[in-house]
């Protein structure tokens, strides 16, 4: 699937954020995507080969597109601050999150069992 195209298309439902605004809305919350090359399914059916993983051992192409999924979804959260001057546009980065949360588990606490 081509992230890039959905989101700079045209045809991406992100894209709604400026009819909501136009529409009335001023307050929004966005987070982006966690990371999903981690996720054991990902990992189960496209990481078997030792070369499409990065260093973390999760699978690299869902990784990237994760990453350039948000890489975008930033930018257009940046453009609707910039076009205009009223809306409330948090941006919650989930993926450094989990991603921190999943790759140093151990820092935050430990099972007895």
């Amino acid at each position: 699937m081509d992230y890039y195209a959905i989101v700079s298309g045209g045809s991406c439902p992100l894209l709604l954020l400026f009819t909501l605004y136009d529409e009335g809305a001023r307050n929004f919350w966005i987070h982006n995507t966690g990371p999903l090359g981690c996720l054991a399914q990902n990992v189960a059916k496209f990481g078997t080969d030792p070369s499409k993983r990065d260093e973390l051992r999760w699978v690299s192409t869902h990784q990237q597109a994760a990453r350039l999924l948000n890489l975008h979804l930033h930018a257009l959260c940046k453009k609707l601050q910039g076009n205009y001057t009223d809306p409330n546009v948090p941006y919650v980065d989930i993926f450094a999150i989990k991603s921190n949360l999943i790759a140093n588990y151990s820092r935050y606490g430990k099972c007895k069992y």
